[in-house]
């Protein structure tokens, strides 16, 4: 699996059981068991991350309702 798309998986999973609010960039980096860094070279801050893993997932929704 690509490593952003493993990012986005780990986001969707943390923020859907702890809120959006409570997930910090470092917790989905220790989720995944990388660096902040290699985080921060996939998603600029926090706000991308959201806002792509939002959409990836509106994405999937639609493709698996066509």
């Amino acid at each position: 699996m690509e490593l952003g798309l493993k990012i986005l998986t780990a986001a969707d999973k943390l923020f859907n059981r702890f809120g959006v609010r409570s997930v910090s960039m470092d917790d989905v980096s220790k989720e995944l068991n990388i660096s902040k860094k290699t985080l921060y070279k996939c998603f600029r801050d926090k706000n991308e991350l959201i806002a792509t893993t939002f959409n990836w997932v509106r994405n999937s929704i639609a493709k698996s309702q066509t």
